[in-house]
């Protein structure tokens, strides 16, 4: 069905809808008073379509626009670019943007793009309710409103070699006990490096890489705040389960000679045979060509029956029917929204539920490095988005560890308030600090805090705390 005849159905329908409702009043839900009600067919309407920081991304956005305009008549270009460091007050020059999960605060709380329309979100192609769970109810909303739609959000793995480890770590404890075994078990001809475990450390995946070992010690069942106090916006990484984690972390790096590498670049190596365990993600859209081999497996990341609550100053232990893990949420992850100020709203959310709907999304989201499935019908064909090299088991057991993992009760984001690179690129540093053994994880752990503390004094205390209570979903923001 062409766009322009669809918006003049609609329009003709919602005319209807208002007059029998004229007495209740016609809700914004049912029709976007800024667009006219009929557009005729031969009027096409053009988009310009905005992608930080994913070129793989932009490039196949582009390639499916002929798609569109041969169902609907419109048109979209595509236009590729570089994240600034920092957003200006000014929405970004385009009618849809797509950017990294972590973007999603400071275009919300600055206004620049536009939140969802409801009847737009219940259209059958867009199919809402195959959405994997935390999609739809955590990863696409900011305070009680759906901003965006997902384009897919890698989950940061334990990918292992079953050659030479039959069953996972389940807990962080393990884990670092197997990556010192395994580290003495390597290659002893010093022909290629080997290390027993690998987690990223270049640039800010350092500090991904600590929240994701403190995200089962912090984030205790009675508290849904993991990083600050939603009271006083106290940052809480200084706290004992950050430096928990940290301390291990330190451990673990120095037992195995842990070098600093992003998760692609630890991917390839546990293909490569450099190291017994590595977190990373699978990705079809992975620029190298990894080595071949059937010996690869993966599993979620460790966590722990051990829980710190930080109102009783205390550590608990979970029930046995508990699970032990937290999901590492914005780690990495495509959204895309529409552009505040771009005159045709509601036509460029339709165009965003067909980029993101069940007959296109697979095909936009497997090319991005950053991304994994986010439907439930898309975990069937979770080889999509898999490398090559991966042996075939790995696709189911990469769809079920994927489908656990965004429907589990307890989560922890990675800071995606404004100044979230500020956020991770202080404690980045300060965790590379501590794991070169330049000052201990208590010492590393309170710089970073004081810097967070700038941070928020910067942006404004109660400005980033109702921010912060935004992206937690917690009533009571305004």
């Amino acid at each position: 069905m062409r766009c322009g005849v669809l918006r003049q159905k609609i329009g003709w329908q919602v005319v209807l809808v208002c007059l029998t409702l004229l007495g209740q009043g016609c809700e914004e839900e049912t029709v976007d008073r800024q667009v006219p009600a009929f557009q005729p067919v031969d009027s096409p309407l053009e988009f310009k379509v905005l992608v930080y920081d994913d070129p793989a991304l932009a490039a196949m956005i582009a390639r499916l626009a002929g798609e569109w305009t041969a169902r609907c008549g419109d048109r979209y270009t595509v236009t590729e670019a570089k994240l600034p460091n920092d957003l200006t007050p000014e929405p970004p020059r385009a009618d849809i943007v797509v950017f990294p999960e972590r973007l999603l605060g400071a275009l919300a709380e600055r206004g620049l793009i536009v939140p969802m329309r409801k009847h737009v979100l219940q259209h059958r192609d867009y199919d809402l309710g195959d959405q994997l769970p935390l999609i739809q109810t955590a990863v696409s909303r900011w305070g009680g409103e759906t901003m965006v739609v997902p384009l897919g959000s890698a989950v940061p793995m334990l990918y292992y070699r079953a050659d030479m480890l039959e069953t996972p770590p389940t807990t962080w404890a393990e884990y670092d006990r197997l990556a010192s075994q395994l580290h003495q078990r390597g290659p002893t001809d010093g022909e290629r490096p080997w290390s027993g475990a690998l987690e990223p450390l270049a640039g800010d995946w350092a500090a991904i890489s600590l929240l994701a070992r403190a995200a089962p010690y912090a984030q205790h069942p009675d508290n849904v705040s993991g990083l600050f106090s939603i009271d006083r916006m106290e940052p809480l990484i200084e706290s004992p389960p950050f430096v928990r984690a940290l301390q291990e972390l330190c451990n673990t790096a120095q037992a195995v000679e842990m070098p600093a590498l992003n998760p692609h670049q630890i991917r390839r190596a546990v293909y490569a045979g450099q190291c017994a365990l590595g977190i990373t993600w699978p990705t079809h859209a992975a620029a190298e060509n990894e080595a071949q081999t059937d010996a690869i497996a993966l599993a979620a990341l460790p966590g722990s029956p051990e829980v710190y609550h930080p109102g009783l100053d205390r550590w608990d232990i979970l029930s046995r029917d508990a699970d032990p893990r937290v999901t590492l949420l914005g780690a990495a992850g495509r959204l895309a929204a529409v552009v505040q100020g771009s005159k045709h709203v509601l036509d460029a959310q339709r165009l965003l539920i067909w980029l993101a709907g069940r007959e296109i999304g697979s095909r936009i989201s497997s090319a991005s490095q950053a991304t994994a499935p986010f439907r439930t019908s898309q975990l069937g064909q979770a080889h999509t988005w898999l490398e090559s090299q991966a042996p075939p088991e790995l696709a189911d057991r990469f769809g079920d560890q994927l489908q656990a993992a965004l429907k589990r009760k307890r989560q922890l984001f990675v800071p995606r308030l404004p100044g979230a690179a500020a956020y991770l690129t202080t404690l980045a540093a300060e965790v590379r600090r501590a794991a070169a053994q330049e000052c201990t994880a208590q010492a590393a752990l309170h710089a970073a805090a004081n810097r967070w503390r700038v941070i928020n004094a910067q942006r404004g205390q109660e400005s980033q705390r109702q921010a912060y209570l935004r992206s937690l979903r917690v009533e009571g923001a305004h």
